[in-house]
């Protein structure tokens, strides 16, 4: 499955809305039962949200990006292709490119993007999209 970056903030914030659901995806990756794939783009957002909604130090920030270099997520590194084709989707539905990108990983891997963005799942209605809360 594809998580993205409004989940992986569930996974370092404890008090975040469906934390609980969270920790349950990385569970299912740790056991092998799920493994949990991110495109490269992952780790600067979680970044760029760590340092500039939050109140936490360097040293804090560099912990929590640790944490998830060291969960050995499947770090996909996005082609040519998956750019233009984020891009068209972008443009139809809307939405940031980033938040496509995470959609049309999930698409190229045949599996589910899971995130916690409403607006995002309204705007698209992709069905391998599916909310945190349905985990």
């Amino acid at each position: 499955m594809i998580i993205d970056a409004s989940v992986g903030i569930k996974l370092i914030k404890k008090n975040e809305e469906y934390r609980q659901q969270s920790l349950i995806v990385l569970r299912n990756h740790f056991s092998g039962r799920q493994k949990i794939i991110i495109p490269s783009l992952f780790y600067i957002e979680v970044s760029n949200y760590l340092v500039t909604n939050s109140h936490s130090t360097l040293l804090t920030i560099k912990k929590h990006l640790e944490f998830f270099y060291e969960s050995r997520l499947i770090c996909y590194e996005s082609s040519r292709e998956d750019i233009f084709e984020t891009l068209n989707l972008a443009k139809k539905y809307n939405t940031t490119v980033y938040d496509m990108l995470y959609a049309v990983v999930a698409k190229k891997h045949k599996t589910f993007l899971i995130t916690a963005d409403d607006k995002f799942i309204q705007k698209t209605k992709f069905s391998f999209v599916k909310h945190i809360s349905a985990v």
